[in-house]
């Protein structure tokens, strides 16, 4: 419970650092962060489970990718619906 707490906070700690900014400004920042904490999680994964740590990694931030891709379009979709 800990760890997945620590993990979704990562994309919202460049906010808290970047107070006097726009949201826009601190995007690239939260999305290298989410990045490499994908790679992490999946390169534990790897190791835990005697998988190639590096290809779990690649692996996780590319379904994270996709999944963020998608939850934006689906976004653009119903923003154009209401």
């Amino acid at each position: 419970m800990v760890a997945f707490v620590a993990a979704v906070m990562v994309p919202l700690l460049p906010l808290f650092f970047t107070m006097g900014m726009a949201a826009n400004d601190s995007f690239p920042f939260a999305a290298t962060l989410t990045g490499i904490t994908f790679f992490g999680i999946g390169w534990l994964r790897g190791s835990i489970v005697d998988d190639q740590p590096l290809y779990a990694g690649f692996e996780t931030v590319f379904i994270g990718g996709t999944a963020a891709v998608l939850a934006y379009a689906v976004g653009l979709f119903l923003q154009g619906l209401l």
